[in-house]
């Protein structure tokens, strides 16, 4: 795996097994700043970055729109620490999808 999938994974852990407040917002703060755009323009060349920005930035309006619906019922249902499952194996997926789908391109 490439080094920001498995910080992105193990972020995930982290606020699916917190078990208090402060613990999962520094999950999450670090969730948000593995999971930024930023890391696309660092990985690939501009000719190639077109894909993973359209994937990122579609992944990022969609969940804004079916998250709190989601959500709610998978808090209701669940508990609010299966949210965060739930992120982890969705992500995982796409991780998996992306392994094959796209070319990594490291610029060094």
């Amino acid at each position: 795996m490439r080094g920001h999938e498995i910080k992105i994974i193990a972020c995930h852990l982290d606020t699916a097994l917190c078990t208090n407040v402060p613990g999962l917002l520094i999950g999450r703060f670090w969730l948000g700043v593995g999971t930024s755009a930023r890391w696309i323009s660092d990985i690939y060349h501009a000719q190639s970055r077109s894909l993973p920005m359209r994937l990122f930035t579609n992944t990022a309006i969609t969940g804004t729109a079916v998250a709190p619906t989601v959500g709610s019922l998978i808090y209701v249902h669940l508990g609010w620490q299966w949210i965060h499952w739930f992120q982890l194996i969705i992500n995982m997926g796409g991780l998996a999808v992306s392994w094959f789908v796209m070319q990594e391109n490291v610029l060094v």
